[in-house]
């Protein structure tokens, strides 16, 4: 392979890494910070609400699972603004990958340069816009972005458009890294669900809890379930009928955001998400 087709290989795999901010009109909202990534090559996004800019092992952790999941190895080029808080991140994240990475800067001030980061944003806007409207035209619940449900709301986003959005080849992003159609099932969000435990202490204790259903695990494809004891994952659930005032109390308790419950370990080559002890043995 000859230098300059290295480099054109390289140029192909650039990934551009920025931050876009959120708030909705509600009076006493407050502005959220979005860590947002896209691969040029295949379209395949990535954007999370992180508690600060800069160097943050959530923000860190979050972003080299993306890389997995996006089938992103090996050599690529990482771009980014001038920016002291995102150049180090990606100092951070140059430090924890694996394979050879080209660290690009774009100009002050210059949002061309990073045109496709600066296209799915708004790409990422428009859909998080759509699921939080669902939720107020459906349960008249207004939800603030700087609460912890609307964190998960970006999540369940950027799932649905990496799957579902298509490119102008006619294909999605998860089409372009897996070579085929998601055909998984999808709910609505904050569907009301029984979520079924992998195991139980006693086997006449009950494998069903009740919870909120908050979309699919990007790398695991597990459900993720607001339940009383936190956010769950599982392989199985079940939708059920329940009443409006059922659904805000189960809703209602996504207390944490995604950053209080993903931990990675020191290599980031795997993520748990956890939200106590006991969930933590259920996992095990």
């Amino acid at each position: 392979l000859s230098s300059s087709s290295a480099a054109s290989d390289v140029y192909k795999r650039q990934v551009e890494v920025d931050y876009t901010f959120m708030k909705s009109q509600l009076e006493q909202d407050q502005m959220v910070t979005v860590l947002v990534a896209v691969s040029k090559r295949t379209g395949y996004g990535f954007g999370c609400v992180v508690p600060h800019k800069g160097r943050d092992s959530y923000a860190v952790g979050a972003l080299l699972e993306w890389f997995s999941e996006a089938g992103i190895s090996g050599s690529i080029r990482l771009r980014s603004d001038s920016e002291f808080a995102i150049q180090a991140l990606v100092k951070e994240v140059v430090g924890r990958r694996v394979g050879a990475t080209v660290v690009e800067s774009t100009p002050i001030g210059s949002s061309q340069s990073l045109g496709c980061a600066e296209r799915w944003c708004s790409t990422l806007g428009g859909m998080t816009r759509t699921l939080r409207l669902e939720l107020k035209d459906k349960y008249d619940l207004d939800v603030p972005a700087c609460s912890a449900l609307f964190a998960w709301i970006v999540q369940h986003a950027v799932f649905l458009l990496n799957r579902f959005h298509a490119r102008r080849s006619g294909r999605t992003a998860f089409e372009e890294v897996q070579q085929r159609a998601y055909r998984s099932e999808i709910l609505s969000f904050g569907d009301l669900v029984l979520a079924k435990l992998p195991e139980v202490e006693g086997k006449l204790d009950d494998r069903w809890l009740q919870g909120s259903w908050l979309g699919r695990r990007g790398t695991s494809n597990e459900h993720l379930v607001s339940c009383i004891n936190g956010v769950v994952r599982c392989r199985t659930v079940k939708t059920v009928t329940w009443s409006q005032v059922d659904w805000r109390e189960a809703l209602a308790r996504t207390c944490s955001p995604p950053w209080e419950m993903e931990k990675f370990d020191l290599h980031f080559k795997d993520c748990l998400l956890y939200t106590s002890d006991a969930a933590d043995e259920e996992d095990s």
